[in-house]
């Protein structure tokens, strides 16, 4: 901590006639250009948070509550909706207040937690993408072999886990919590500063190709193959020419749908991971004024991802629009009975009412 203290300077700025002393470490010269922007970043950030809750817990639920929709490609979807509702509930919030202040007011456990816990929601998401897509592959392309079972499903979802905590473990190793009300000021640091810097420009890389290219090209490539045995296939058996349509029709929305969510991942990922390989090799090439709020817009764009999958689903996929009217339809009726049995002590007793209780 002694050569962060070293290095810090301190800037006294003049605002609505009186003299306010605002401590601006050098590593944060846009804070003030971040915080002048709070009233549209606050509701931009929210926006996510309400959205990708209510919307992953909707598909959730829809696959829990209904047997039809247990498939081994539903539950990895399930999966998916899991790690974007821990992005939403334990990274977006504290990622904005931290931005917005630069002082880390919520603890020592959970600066380890939230900062390990964002690249683990992104190795989450794109392993079990990955999953999804090795799994679509064997299923069109080998229709006649066993599909992959639930207990193996499940087993490779708890190794998805193991990875991407595992991977995420350097992250959390070079995290550090700094206290300066030790000399006096109201301020906490929570960084990530690793001892060289030739090791995290080593671990950036690797992970930006295993986490993002690796994956990338090959569900492209499965998803391209898939693609060319459905545009080529024929149907075995007494299946007329229009049921055999029908079924590819099916498949291919299947698979659009599940493309679409690469796509989406792979746009709203993009930026973010340009701007670290930027940091780890010139951050010079980011002007100073500039740098928080350009880190804070990359970040929501990726957070972006954890609501626009209930949004692909409900619009592509017929299973799960049907069975999520049908969840609001039973919500509907269920309040609407509730409120029709439920007994209003201040209401006044009609004449029925009074006659009917007889004389006393």
């Amino acid at each position: 901590m002694d050569e962060f203290i070293n290095e810090t300077d301190w800037n006294e700025t003049d605002a609505s006639n009186e003299t306010e002393r605002i401590l601006v470490p050098p590593q944060y010269p846009g804070v003030l250009l971040v915080q002048s922007l709070s009233p549209l970043l606050i509701p931009m950030f929210g926006a996510i948070v309400l959205v990708g809750v209510v919307g992953n817990v909707l598909l959730t639920y829809v696959i829990l509550r209904n047997k039809s929709m247990r498939s081994v490609t539903n539950v990895f979807i399930c999966n998916l909706a899991v790690s974007d509702i821990a992005t939403c509930v334990m990274c977006i919030p504290f990622t904005l207040a931290y931005s917005l202040d630069h002082s880390w007011y919520f603890g020592e456990v959970m600066c380890y937690l939230v900062f390990s816990l964002q690249p683990t929601s992104v190795y989450l998401s794109i392993m079990t993408l990955t999953a999804i897509a090795i799994d679509r592959y064997y299923v069109i392309m080998y229709p006649f072999k066993p599909r992959m079972s639930m207990r193996t499903c499940a087993t490779i979802i708890g190794l998805i886990w193991l990875v991407a905590v595992g991977l995420s473990l350097p992250v959390g190793i070079n995290t550090h919590y700094l206290d300066f009300t030790e000399i006096g000021l109201d301020f906490y640091v929570c960084k990530e500063i690793w001892d060289e810097r030739k090791q995290q420009m080593i671990y950036t890389n690797t992970m930006w190709v295993v986490q993002y290219w690796l994956p990338l090209l090959m569900i492209s490539a499965a998803y391209a193959k898939i693609g060319h045995k459905l545009r080529n296939r024929v149907m075995p058996g007494s299946m007329t020419e229009r049921q055999q349509e029908e079924q590819n029709r099916r498949k291919r929305r299947t698979n659009r749908l599940m493309m679409s969510v690469v796509v989406a991942f792979a746009i709203c990922w993009f930026p973010i991971n340009i701007f670290n390989v930027i940091n780890d090799v010139n951050i010079d090439l980011i002007h100073e004024k500039y740098y928080n709020l350009i880190q804070l817009l990359c970040l929501w764009f990726a957070m972006l991802s954890s609501c626009v999958n209930p949004f692909l689903y409900a619009w592509k996929h017929d299973s799960f629009r049907k069975h999520l009217r049908k969840t609001f339809l039973k919500t509907y009726r269920y309040l609407r009975n509730q409120d029709q049995n439920q007994v209003h002590p201040l209401e006044p007793c009609g004449a029925d009412t009074v006659a009917s209780q007889g004389p006393s």
